[in-house]
């Protein structure tokens, strides 16, 4: 049975951001892609454990691959975040990067750019070798797990299915890391992941108004999980400096 203290915890959560989509309409475009994507990191930061923190900035790797800029990195507290100030952007070196957000207002309306994101982002790889883990890492665990927080989604469930099986297609290689789709209106999730023979599923569901705390709660799990996983991410400094 679902704590009810968490339940209604993560209801505030969802209209809370609900509350910033409405408040930021009208606002310039700036302005508005800057609150939204604010409401995210509050909803998200604040939940996750202490291994985990949350910048924007962009995502390298040792291959050579960039990510551009990203609204939100989840980066575990032994990876490299790298600043020259607080409040700069960040450059994120993949081996300590838990997860990847990107926010959108409009899934419909904007899913071309999502698309766009994970293309970049699906080809970042972080190296078996680069970070100590509890149990063993799999190999779709090499890839880095995608999140997509939209405010206005699909109604049916069998969309939001198709479209997070889209997401699941895009990646180029064997081993897809785990993909997570929310939309907080109307509420619903999907979800795509794989295992360490590369045998992938994709699925979606959309909830009612009374369902909707199921949102944030499927970021909270998927996320958190994932930070308590890795121990440490050590980084070859020689393979982004040297070779």
């Amino acid at each position: 049975m679902t704590h009810p203290r968490l339940q209604a915890f993560f209801e505030g959560a969802v209209d809370e951001l609900r509350a910033a989509h409405k408040k930021s309409k009208f606002a310039p475009g700036a302005c508005k892609g800057s609150l939204r994507e604010q409401g995210v990191h509050r909803a998200v930061a604040h939940c996750l454990p202490s291994v985990a923190r949350v910048y924007e900035g962009e995502v390298i790797d040792s291959t050579g691959g960039q990510s551009g800029q990203l609204d939100g990195i989840v980066v575990h507290a032994t990876g490299s975040a790298l600043a020259t100030a607080p409040e700069e952007s960040r450059v994120v070196l993949a081996e300590g990067v838990i997860s990847v957000i990107e926010s959108k207002s409009s899934l419909r309306g904007q899913w071309d750019e999502v698309l766009g994101t994970w293309k970049k982002v699906g080809a970042l790889r972080r190296p078996l070798a680069g970070r100590a883990m509890l149990g063993t890492m799999a190999q779709h665990e090499r890839a880095i797990p995608f999140v997509v927080i939209g405010w206005q989604g699909w109604a049916q469930k069998k969309t939001v299915a198709e479209k997070t099986r889209n997401l699941l297609c895009e990646f180029e290689g064997k081993f897809p890391p785990p993909i997570l789709l929310v939309q907080l209106d109307p509420p619903g999730i999907g979800e795509a992941s794989s295992d360490d023979e590369g045998n992938a599923e994709a699925k979606g569901e959309v909830f009612g108004e009374d369902d909707r705390w199921r949102t944030l709660a499927a970021v909270w799990f998927r996320i958190g999980h994932a930070a308590r996983r890795i121990v440490t991410a050590s980084v070859d400094w020689k393979a982004y400096l040297w070779s």
